[in-house]
């Protein structure tokens, strides 16, 4: 999706945010549909880019989804806890990973907070390439991130290498992540 030639960073970053949504099913196709429409409008010079960047806010601050890294938000998280709670207290098998980025104040620090923006970014995007449908991610601070993986089969010890593999591909990838001269 493209603005033809004339591309601003904050239009890319709002698609890229509505991309990472729909990849892993937090954006239905009706609302992409609607999404790519705005997007025709933007482009014939119908609706102003403001005006698509927020009401891209607004829809995902209605379904729960942090723009920046587009995860879901730390309120939706809250919810999908409680539902694993109850889904684990009938027998199913739940993980929960919190993940803290070390340094992420130095990276602020030393790239500023666009160079945070878009380290918080590649961070989100990572995370939702390793996890699999069903599975949540969400920014819960600042900084840190929780990964819940629903309905782990298997003995302990099975569970226990499905979780290590989940995480050391996400540690891998967001260890790779470079912003700047960070």
């Amino acid at each position: 999706m493209g603005l033809g030639g004339d591309k601003s960073p904050e239009y890319e970053k709002a698609w890229q945010v509505v991309e990472t949504a729909g990849r892993v099913g937090l954006l239905g196709r009706e609302t992409l549909a609607i999404f790519e429409a705005a997007t025709e409008s933007v482009e014939r010079g119908e609706l102003g880019l403001s005006t698509f960047i927020k009401g891209i806010e607004n829809v995902f601050n209605q379904i729960g989804i942090d723009p920046l890294p587009g995860l879901a938000t730390r309120a939706r998280c809250e919810v999908v806890l409680r539902r694993t709670t109850e889904l684990v207290q009938r027998g199913n098998q739940s993980v929960a990973i919190l993940l803290d980025l070390d340094n992420f104040k130095t990276l602020n620090d030393s790239e500023g907070h666009l160079g945070g923006d878009q380290g918080l970014r590649e961070v989100g995007q990572a995370l939702s390439k390793h996890i699999r449908l069903g599975d949540v991610a969400s920014r819960t601070g600042g900084d840190e991130f929780l990964i819940i993986l629903n309905n782990i089969d298997g003995e302990t010890h099975k569970i226990k290498e499905e979780v290590e593999s989940v995480f050391d591909r996400i540690n891998e990838s967001v260890g790779a992540i470079r912003v700047g001269e960070f």
